[in-house]
């Protein structure tokens, strides 16, 4: 940030990274986005953050009844569904927060394309440490659960094993509690 506020009067005509692309356009833009990037973020203490996509309407489902356990033991939590909110704040989400949970179905033996792009934008950096978990609802194989425990657990998270995985409709793994 220091270095940033070096050379906001500048007029740069292009920026040269000893890594990634040169940039010739919309230079204001980027240099804005880094010093957004860069800005810590409070943490705010009890508040978990639960992230998640669901195909079927089962694994949004089970956010929404781990949200109520949450704050069933005087933590608050901030939801985020993935189809209905971009990469960035769910990540300012996770930022913000003392641990976080992620959610997906299994689609395809696999996690859905928005969670892997989220997993691939968590900072190990900014998170590593930090308590999590995953979830989600399966029809026959039920990789998803698993998958977001490697790639968070590689991040050097704190994950909580094993994740909640239910088949099918939620609802009634739920009632049983």
């Amino acid at each position: 940030l220091s270095g940033m506020n070096k050379i906001k009067d500048l007029e740069l005509g292009m920026i040269c990274p000893s890594h990634g692309p040169i940039i010739r356009e919309n230079i204001n833009w980027y240099k804005d986005k880094y010093v957004e990037w860069a800005k810590d973020v409070d943490i705010e203490q009890g508040k978990i953050a639960i992230l998640y996509t669901s195909a079927y309407g089962y694994t949004q489902r089970l956010a929404e009844e781990i949200k109520k356990g949450v704050e069933s033991e005087g933590l608050h939590t901030s939801m985020i569904d993935l189809q209905e909110k971009t990469i960035d704040q769910a990540i300012l989400e996770i930022k913000s927060s003392e641990g976080f949970l992620i959610g997906s179905p299994t689609i395809n033996g696999d996690i859905v394309p928005p969670i892997w792009n989220l997993l691939l934008s968590i900072s190990a950096y900014d998170n590593c440490g930090k308590i999590c978990g995953a979830f989600g609802s399966y029809g026959w194989s039920g990789e998803a659960v698993r998958n977001i425990e490697n790639r968070l657990s590689s991040l050097k998270c704190e994950v909580f094993k094993p994740g909640l995985k239910i088949k099918f409709n939620p609802e009634d793994e739920i009632k049983l509690k």
